[in-house]
């Protein structure tokens, strides 16, 4: 390769027309992405969550043990047995500096006992 090409390409190198626009394109696109990646996170979580209570709460009316779920209560049923109701809420685990404040992601779920 000859000087000349070597001249060109290290010109081509340092020329820094474009970095303005690439930087205006690029912080969106990471906060749009990091935002993406919050909403997924939170949604998994609270499937999670939404799984794990209606587990519990089903084992307690089907063998009937006591609650050892959180926020756990049992109501007579006229006709004979019980409800169970089972909540739980836990902090959503922030993925990006743009989550503001401690969120939190709920779940309740039923479950009746027929043989109190």
């Amino acid at each position: 390769m000859n000087i000349r090409g070597q001249v060109s390409i290290l010109g081509f190198l340092k020329d820094e027309s474009g970095v303005v626009e690439s930087t205006l394109v690029i912080i969106p696109l990471v906060i749009l992405f990091l935002s993406v990646i919050q909403i997924a996170s939170a949604v998994m979580q609270h499937n999670a969550i939404t799984n794990q209570v209606q587990g519990d709460v089903s084992r307690a009316a089907l063998y009937g043990t006591s609650t050892p779920f959180s926020e756990g209560t049992k109501r007579s049923l006229t006709g004979g047995g019980e409800i169970l109701i089972g909540r739980r809420s836990e902090r959503i685990t922030p993925l990006s500096p743009l989550f503001i404040g401690t969120p939190f992601v709920s779940a309740t779920s039923i479950a009746v006992d027929e043989n109190p």
